[in-house]
């Protein structure tokens, strides 16, 4: 055949392309935590010929993030009973230790102590 190589179209793999958008999409939801160079791991072994940087770019497109972990709330300190509220006059006391520096370069540190009810220190 004598045609022109311009004259030929190739047609690109549309169908492999959404089969693997598929399958990205697929890992992805599976597993929520993995990121694009885990889920090609996982097309690798599943013998899908794809780079890496073709899964980043249809992860990017597709716009599936990793989940990150949501961090724990860490108690400061350990409380044995509620926070009371003040009733009367002596009822419930608070204190800080609070430092400080003075103009010299001095350090001070105050102990303060106030009444929660007469707000008095």
């Amino acid at each position: 055949m004598s045609l022109n190589r311009a004259t030929k179209r190739n047609n690109p793999k549309a169908n492999y392309d959404q089969e693997l958008r598929e399958e990205i999409h697929r890992l992805s939801f599976r597993y929520p935590r993995f990121g694009y160079r885990k889920i090609f791991n996982k097309l690798k072994e599943s013998d899908w010929k794809v780079g890496r940087e073709r899964v980043r770019l249809i992860r990017k497109q597709e716009g599936l993030q990793v989940i990150k972990k949501q961090k724990k709330k860490r108690l400061l300190g350990k409380s044995t009973t509620k926070l009371s509220k003040a009733l009367y006059p002596n009822h419930v006391w608070s204190y800080d230790l609070v430092s400080d520096q003075t103009a010299c370069g001095r350090r001070i540190r105050c102990l303060t102590v106030i009444d929660e009810y007469t707000r008095y220190g």
